[in-house]
């Protein structure tokens, strides 16, 4: 059912979607560069990526993140001949505020796709990414300081990044990860049983890995020491891991800290 002014619109005859594209026209031609990104987006809809790219590149220009945004996740997507575009476009994006552009823009420079490789710029546009609020760019931050993506690894900072990803952001990979440090105690993150098992629990209800490894824990008396009750659940929760595993994880995602400031 329709309501609204598309019912109106429906109730005359007329197309609501043709009429809105109507006064996207009028607005982009008199200059308001969101009715120029709506056009866009409806164009790439109907099939015509041409005319959806004038569009996104006429609104990226005059200033609009979310038509950059567009335009490099299309060049992405055709394939490595355009990679340079999309870089040219992620850039542009992440100049003009945008968290997603940032981390696209930081994984070219990181890995050298379209680009020369150059880590330390891409750690600068993830730590701009991650302080514009996305949650996934704080992960993949705290990913590659600990797994030398920058360089020599630092799991010290990447444990601090991803418990200030987990804690404020409730991001439940964060909290998968750093909970798999504090088990371990991976390099120079001090092991912490304890703090493990709760970090655990937590992202277990999307994690299945995270579940994997809590009922390991329970099952070996890891931590706090495992009451029966919580042994006979070990198994259902390895279950429970097990079949999520095999599923995409689900993302979650208060402005995040550069891994500088997150030192503690």
């Amino acid at each position: 059912m329709t309501y609204g002014l598309a019912a109106e619109l429906q109730a005359t005859g007329k197309d609501p979607e043709r009429e809105a594209a109507s006064f996207h026209e009028k607005g982009c031609t008199k200059g308001y560069v969101k009715s120029c990104t709506s056009l866009g987006s409806l164009a790439q809809s109907q099939g015509d990526s041409g005319k959806a790219k004038v569009l996104y590149a006429r609104a990226c220009e005059a200033g609009d993140a979310g038509a950059c945004d567009a335009l490099a996740s299309g060049y992405a997507t055709i394939g490595s001949k355009d990679a340079l575009q999309a870089v040219v476009y992620s850039r542009r994006a992440c100049e003009l505020g945008s968290g997603l552009g940032c981390r696209r823009l930081a994984i070219a420079l990181v890995e050298g796709k379209g680009v020369v490789a150059n880590p330390s710029q891409g750690r600068q546009a993830l730590e701009r990414s991650c302080n514009l609020g996305e949650a996934g760019s704080c992960f993949v931050l705290a990913d590659y300081l600990r797994k030398r993506g920058f360089g020599p690894n630092d799991p010290k900072a990447a444990a601090a990044l991803h418990l200030i990803n987990c804690n404020s952001k409730r991001f439940m990979a964060s909290c998968a990860a750093v909970g798999a440090m504090y088990r371990t105690g991976e390099g120079s993150v001090q092991s912490a049983p304890d703090k493990a098992r709760k970090l655990l629990e937590l992202a277990c209800g999307a994690k299945g890995d995270a579940c994997v490894a809590l009922a390991e824990m329970h099952a070996n008396g890891e931590g706090a020491r495992a009451t029966s009750s919580e042994r006979s659940r070990s198994t259902s929760a390895r279950a429970r891991g097990a079949a999520r595993r095999s599923s995409p994880p689900a993302a979650t995602g208060s402005r995040c800290s550069s891994t500088r400031a997150a030192r503690p």
